[in-house]
């Protein structure tokens, strides 16, 4: 499991306490807390929160070749105006009807609805092309129970119905769906997803068969907790041009797709916009800040990280990745960076089709410079076959 880094630690110590060493869990490889005590963390250096002590001693980059390649881009990951009229439009009929349900539920048998947010990307404005779900929390006045999804869930698909029908849209199909802990309605390509939540008296009820699990109730409030730090600190253009371009790179790039949305989110107001000030970087520094970040190993297991804003206790986002994905995370980006750093920013950004393609696993030529893949220390271990 282990390879050569972190290899000979506690190796001055005495014997007893080597084997202690040994037995001691890691404590990034487990999102629970553990008892006891644990290895220091570190963070990686960076240099732009140290510029008056390491000045420039040439000549800064021009990146003005990287800030259009970069702009350019963001433009396309854009959704059209009119893909996104349309969703915004089912959004809109969506959320009328869920607030008609809220003011009129005392006259009615449907379940009570204490309130809804809007959460999600979209909110954000971060969505890339071909993200075509707008997602909600309802948040119930009691446990919600699949019964209770299906309720509001048909309410939604009949007033739908009535309104393309005023608008002399009869023929506009409204498609539903509804799962353990959320439901989806659908009109055309445009969806929103309702996730349900409630507000519990304590986290330790146990929730019954019919009933929203607990796990799934502390995610949808949890997106709510996200969307409300969002609105308050992504306010920078460039904050949300890095997590959108970050969203295409973790389509596209294999160690970039164990990042979750909110862990992008975290990582663009990280590289975007330094400590005490108010101002943000420039896109081409912020998403040089942010390679140059993982590069060094931000999101190792012996580094700090980036601590959850949301989390009562300090957590730190990647403590949920294992070693494995935090290895790929690291590599990818240390290769990224190697390729940036060459100008081979375009072929990064999958701009020109016809260039070469960006491989992870075979040495690469650009230009006449040949650049070698970052390895991997960690890896799984083969499962054994049944004999």
């Amino acid at each position: 499991m282990y390879g050569g880094r972190g290899r000979g630690r506690g190796a001055h110590s005495s014997r007893g306490r080597g084997r202690r060493e040994l037995s001691r869990a890691h404590p990034y490889q487990s999102p629970t807390a553990r008892a006891g005590p644990t290895r220091p963390e570190h963070r990686p250096f960076d240099l732009w929160q140290h510029e008056e002590i390491f000045p420039q001693a040439a000549q800064p980059p021009d990146d003005d070749g990287v800030a259009r390649a970069l702009t350019g881009r963001h433009t396309a990951l854009r959704l059209d105006s009119a893909v996104q009229n349309r969703l915004l439009e089912h959004f809109t009929n969506v959320t009328m009807i869920l607030d008609n349900i809220i003011a009129l539920q005392a006259t009615n048998d449907s379940p009570f609805l204490d309130r809804v947010h809007a959460v999600g990307s979209h909110r954000m404005n971060t969505a890339i092309r071909g993200d075509m779900t707008y997602q909600l929390v309802v948040i119930f006045k009691s446990w919600p129970t699949n019964k209770d999804l299906v309720s509001v869930c048909n309410r939604i698909k009949e007033e739908l119905g009535n309104v393309h029908a005023k608008n002399d849209s009869s023929n506009v199909q409204v498609v539903t769906m509804i799962d353990k802990s959320s439901f989806s309605v659908s009109v055309g390509q445009a969806t929103v997803q309702c996730l349900a939540a409630y507000q519990p008296d304590s986290w330790l009820e146990k929730a019954r068969s019919d009933q929203v699990p607990i796990k799934d109730i502390e995610t949808a409030l949890k997106e709510v907790d996200h969307a409300k730090w969002s609105d308050e600190h992504i306010i920078h253009p460039s904050t949300r041009m890095v997590i959108r371009i970050l969203g295409d790179l973790r389509q596209r790039i294999k160690g970039f797709g164990h990042l979750t949305p909110w862990m992008s989110t975290l990582l663009a107001y990280q590289s975007a916009v330094l400590p005490g000030r108010r101002d943000a970087l420039q896109l081409a520094q912020a998403f040089r800040r942010l390679l140059h970040s993982l590069s060094a190993g931000l999101l190792l297991a012996d580094n700090a990280g980036i601590t959850d804003p949301c989390e009562k206790t300090p957590n730190a986002i990647h403590r949920p990745l294992g070693f494995v994905h935090q290895e790929e995370l690291c590599c990818a980006a240390q290769t990224l960076l190697r390729l940036f750093s060459h100008g081979a920013h375009r072929e990064i950004l999958a701009l020109d089709q016809q260039n070469v393609h960006v491989d992870f696993q075979l040495t690469m030529q650009f230009d006449g410079i040949i650049v070698d893949p970052s390895v991997c220390v960690f890896e799984n271990k083969p499962e054994k076959s049944a004999e």
